[in-house]
């Protein structure tokens, strides 16, 4: 076969620096270290829920207090749109709280709670907003469905939205208690929530919506929730409580498959991986109060290992997120910072307790 001149000299000096040519092929991907990335200032108040888009590409936050969300870009780590939804033109006050925060499926909308107990639809090319929809209580929770035609809210009424015909109904569930539930839908489509047990706010429960069952209730925990979560696929859910340990059960039958028990505090948040193999579990050090620093405990589920602990938030974290690719955590603080962290590509020789607190 004839080989131009073009290639054999490309080829004595691949040869001749004792490294091998391969032309054609894509150059592999570096190395990801575990470090922080970025710190998002911008909220004048805490963030209290993060997510990011479906590629990854942006950071969705809502500020508790200030009346806002943002988005953010992971290209520039810096603030692309701020989205007010105080609709009264009044400065944003303790009641302007916005917690709750989703993205479409195709990334292009972003449904935010609004002051106004609305939920409010933006875009996320232009920062625009497209759409209202009107509510009669404060929603603390909004999730899309896998196709995107409803999003399912919660407060003190767990709710279904048909974003076609814009109506509502309610759910048949018996939950009494207001607390911010965690949410998921499985592949099927079928929306489960997991909420606490009022008065025994010890316990949670998780229910299947569309059968309005509840499948299980929980056992174990010996002091308060403060939060739970989903994996990605619904088959998992992680609770986390004032007794300094986190539980992961089996979303269908409520077993205990794991407890994680040695955070030196109580744990304020938890994230699973998109794969479901890490769970990121945020506590105070030391437990005293919102002030405590807040660092992040990253876990391999099915072993209990401790992969790393990270440092770096001033105060209490409240809000935890991994993006769909599984390159970045990001955090948010009562120090009303947000915090990019870049996640290794293998966790194989990641040095625990990485980096410092500055």
């Amino acid at each position: 076969m004839h080989r131009s001149p073009i290639f054999r000299l490309a080829l004595l000096v691949a040869l001749a620096s004792g490294t091998a040519a391969c032309f054609g092929d894509p150059s592999p991907e570096p190395p990801r270290p575990l470090k922080e990335r970025a710190t998002l200032v911008g909220h004048e108040a805490d963030p209290f829920a993060l997510v990011f888009s479906p590629d990854s590409k942006t950071l969705a936050s809502a500020g508790c207090g200030d009346g806002t969300a943002r988005l953010w870009s992971m290209r520039t780590f810096k603030c692309s749109f701020v989205l007010n939804t105080n609709t009264t033109n009044q400065h944003p006050g303790i009641g302007d709280q916005v917690r709750a925060v989703a993205f479409s499926p195709d990334g292009k909308t972003v449904a935010v709670n609004a002051t106004d107990r609305s939920i409010q639809f933006w875009s996320t090319a232009s920062g625009k907003k497209l759409d209202t929809l009107t509510g009669r209580t404060f929603v603390s929770v909004v999730l899309f469905s896998p196709d995107g035609k409803r999003l399912a809210t919660s407060s003190n009424e767990k709710r279904y939205w048909n974003l076609t015909t814009k109506t509502w109904h309610n759910t048949t569930l018996e939950i009494t208690h207001p607390h911010p539930p965690a949410m998921a839908y499985d592949a099927k489509g079928r929306l489960f929530i997991a909420s606490m047990e009022f008065p025994d706010v010890r316990t949670f429960s998780v229910w299947d919506v569309e059968k309005g069952k509840k499948l299980f209730t929980s056992k174990g925990h010996t002091k308060n929730l403060w939060c739970y979560a989903f994996s990605g696929d619904g088959k998992l859910v992680a609770s986390a409580a004032e007794d300094h340990t986190v539980r992961i059960w089996d979303a269908a039958t409520g077993k205990n498959m794991a407890t994680f028990k040695d955070h030196p505090g109580r744990v304020t948040c938890v994230a699973f991986s998109p794969d479901g193999k890490v769970l990121a579990s945020a506590f105070r050090d030391p437990d005293v109060n919102w002030r405590s620093p807040g660092d992040i405990r990253l876990y391999e589920v099915s072993t209990g290992k401790v992969l790393a602990t990270i440092k770096g938030h001033e105060h209490q974290i409240d809000c935890l997120a991994f993006s769909p690719d599984g390159k970045w955590l990001a955090s948010g603080g009562s120090d009303r910072k947000i915090k990019v962290w870049s996640l290794p590509s293998t966790w194989e020789g990641v040095k625990n307790d990485h980096p410092k607190r500055r």
